[in-house]
C-alpha cells in the first residue's frame, strides 16, 4: 500500500487505523492493527495547495486537536509527547498562512509534517474531543476536524484539573510566553488563542452550523460513551459530562 496524502490533517498515511460508519446507526467504529500501515508514503505539500480554504481549515484543525490531546493522554510515550509538541508549534506557526495563502509551500510543509506527527503519535491515545466529534459526525454530519476543532477550547477548560502541568508545555508550543504566569493561567491564555485561531479561520462558533439540535444529545450519548478515544483521555468521562459539553455546544432554540 503506497499512501499519498492530499489533505493535511488525519495523519492516516503513518496510521494503523481506519474509520468505518456502522449502519443503521452510522456509528463510526474504530479498526487497528498492523495491515493497515502503508508500505510507502509520499507526502508532497504541492498536492494540497489547492485545498480549498475551508477544507484546509477544518484538516488543519485536526491536525491540530490530534497533537493536542495526545500531549494530554496519560499513556507514558516521551517520543510521541515531544512529536505532538512539535505538531502543536508547526500548527500554531503556519495553520492560519496556510489558510490564507493557499500556494505557501513553507507553511503548507509545515502543515503535512504536523498532520504525521499526530498520525504517528495515535498509539498514545487521543481524548473528549474526538469522543464528542465522531456522534455528532455519526448521528448529523459535518466535518470532522471542523467539529473538533469547534468542541476543543471547552474541553480543554474539562480537562485541566487533571493534567495541569502539561498546559505550560502546549502553551509554550503555540508561542505563548509563560515564565510569569501559573498553570491555569497558561490554560486561560492556550483557551484564548485557541478560540482566536478558531475565528480568524472561520470556524464556526458552534454545532448548529452543521444543523445539530439539542434534541440529538440522547441519540449522540450512548456513542460519546461507547467511542474508544476518551479511554485515553487525562479526565474519566461521564454520561453527565458529554451531556453537559455538548449542550455547551448547541444553542437554545
Amino acid at each position: 500500500m503506497i499512501a499519498i496524502p492530499t489533505t493535511a490533517g488525519t495523519g492516516s498515511e503513518v496510521a494503523r487505523g481506519a474509520l468505518i460508519i456502522v449502519r443503521p446507526d452510522n456509528a463510526k467504529v474504530a479498526i487497528v492493527g498492523p495491515a493497515l500501515y502503508s508500505s510507502v508514503v509520499i507526502a508532497d505539500p504541492v498536492l494540497t495547495v489547492t485545498l480549498p480554504p475551508h477544507l484546509t481549515a477544518g484538516t488543519g484543525m485536526d491536525a491540530f486537536t490530534h497533537c493536542v490531546e495526545e500531549v494530554l493522554s496519560p499513556r507514558y510515550n516521551p517520543i510521541v509527547d515531544g512529536l505532538a509538541l512539535e505538531g502543536v508549534r508547526l500548527c500554531a506557526r503556519s495553520l492560519q498562512r496556510a489558510v490564507e495563502s493557499g500556494d505557501d509551500i513553507e507553511a503548507r510543509s509545515d502543515m503535512m509534517m504536523a498532520a504525521m506527527m499526530g498520525g504517528m503519535g495515535f498509539m498514545k491515545g487521543l481524548g473528549v474531543v474526538h469522543s464528542l466529534s465522531h456522534p455528532v459526525g455519526s448521528v448529523v454530519g459535518g466535518h470532522h476536524g471542523t467539529t473538533n476543532a469547534i468542541f476543543l477550547a471547552k474541553c480543554l477548560e474539562f480537562n485541566f484539573p487533571a493534567a495541569p502541568t502539561k498546559y505550560r508545555q502546549l502553551a509554550q508550543a503555540v508561542g505563548i510566553v509563560v515564565e510569569s504566569l501559573d498553570d491555569e493561567a497558561c490554560m486561560n491564555d492556550l483557551v484564548t488563542f485557541i478560540v482566536n485561531l478558531n475565528a480568524k479561520l472561520e470556524i464556526p462558533s458552534d454545532l448548529s452550523a452543521f444543523g445539530v439540535k439539542r434534541e440529538h444529545i440522547e441519540r449522540m450519548l450512548p456513542l460519546c460513551l461507547e467511542d474508544h478515544c476518551h479511554k485515553t483521555n487525562p479526565r474519566v468521562c461521564t454520561e453527565s459530562d458529554f451531556r453537559e459539553l455538548l449542550r455547551a455546544h448547541i444553542p437554545e432554540q
